[in-house]
């Protein structure tokens, strides 16, 4: 197949990465009619992949499951939120955004779930001879009429099209587009999830059906119900509080530690943590980028464009780029038209969702007690909806071409 001609609907497609957006491409790929996919991924099983782990999806994503047909499992898997809630420590709103609205304006909920749901649903409903665990590319060589994938078990392949989707630290990232720099905030990120059995009703009531963040000198801290079984927490701390190579008890202690003058719930729901249910991750990103294919390569998700958690739309918007990706190699354009045409339908949104998480950074990731008490007094007198505007466009928006 020529790259200046469409690509086949036989053609052999191979995705590398069984997450969030390695799993949409898939999926958007078979429903489309694509019938020789191969999907790489370098761990052992899909359950190794689908940790237990709390995230927050917004409307778009709702509106992502229900293109593919699977919005009704999702809703089902997750609780919808009727608001999201910043506030300081002494209860002063900084932002409120009016979730119904949200639904009112554009028919889906924001919602919080589970990783392991969000994957699982997309995985049963695609091929399961397409999945391909444990293995390792290490070489991808684009031949011009076809790309050689070569493997760690040197059983090498060969494809029309590599959709790269192996997230943030793809090694492949700089074969496409060039080497870019990693930018960090200095902070880690924490979450967990928590039976809601261990909390009174009491405790619980305040957290149905909304979503709230509590800003501090000690960092932050988000809470919300993630069904009707549990709940789930994360907290954003500077890097520096955790010594280095902490263990998950150690880590709670510093928790329990930093925020313990906090009150009901907060106190509460820490103090039912267990350890051994954290997960950590440093938040980070890198500049937006051009260039996001280069003859039969084409990166999709972190591995094209990664942001900062500010705005909790990094898997959205991979979801989001691979549904694109999809419509266009649908569209009878040569392949590389489609590909173009994919990364310019996609990268204004991209360039707004990421300005948004970097000024997500900014605000709420302030050290010094001045520029907080500053930000805090002008949130406060602003429009409680002021700061969530653009936030509450990003959910509404569709972005489909």
């Amino acid at each position: 197949m020529n790259i200046n001609t469409p690509i086949s609907k036989d053609a052999k497609v191979v995705i590398i990465g069984a997450g969030a957006a390695g799993l949409t491409s898939a999926l958007s790929l078979h429903q489309k009619g694509f019938n020789n996919v191969k999907v790489y991924d370098a761990a052992t099983s899909a359950e190794n992949l689908s940790v237990p782990a709390p995230i927050n999806l917004g409307a778009n994503v709702s509106r992502v499951y229900d293109q593919l047909g699977l919005l009704e499992p999702l809703m089902n898997a997750g609780k919808r939120w009727k608001s999201a809630t910043i506030r300081t420590a002494n209860g002063t709103t900084l932002a409120y955004m009016n979730c119904e609205k949200i639904h009112s304006h554009c028919g889906y909920w924001p919602i919080t779930t589970t990783r392991a749901n969000m994957l699982n649903i997309l995985h049963q409903e695609i091929p399961q001879h397409w999945f391909n665990y444990g293995v390792n590319v290490t070489e991808i060589i684009d031949q011009g009429d076809q790309v050689k994938i070569c493997r760690d078990d040197k059983q090498d392949e060969y494809a029309e099209l590599v959709i790269v989707a192996n997230g943030f630290y793809s090694k492949f990232r700089s074969q496409v587009m060039g080497d870019t720099k990693i930018r960090r905030d200095g902070n880690t990120s924490i979450q967990t999830l928590i039976p809601a059995d261990k909390l009174s009703a009491r405790s619980l009531a305040p957290l149905r059906d909304s979503f709230t963040e509590v800003v501090c000198k000690e960092g932050s801290i988000g809470y919300s119900m993630n069904s009707e079984d549990s709940l789930n927490m994360f907290f954003n701390i500077p890097l520096s509080d955790l010594r280095q190579g902490s263990t998950s008890e150690q880590t709670l202690d510093v928790i329990k530690s930093k925020f313990k003058y906090l009150g009901s719930p907060v106190r509460e729901i820490i103090a039912a943590i267990n350890s051994d249910d954290l997960i950590s991750y440093e938040p980070k990103d890198r500049k937006i980028s051009q260039g996001w294919s280069k003859g039969r390569m084409v990166l999709v998700g972190d591995a094209a464009h990664p942001a900062f958690q500010y705005t909790g739309q990094g898997a959205a918007m991979g979801m989001e780029s691979a549904l694109v990706l999809a419509t266009m190699l649908d569209t009878n354009k040569p392949l590389t038209q489609a590909l173009n045409d994919y990364e310019s339908h996609r990268l204004q949104r991209i360039k707004v969702v990421h300005g948004e998480s970097y000024k997500g950074k900014v605000v709420f990731g302030l050290s010094n007690p001045a520029l907080r008490m500053v930000r805090n007094l002008v949130m406060s007198i602003l429009p409680k909806s002021l700061m969530s505007k653009p936030i509450q466009k990003i959910h509404t928006d569709c972005f489909l071409p």
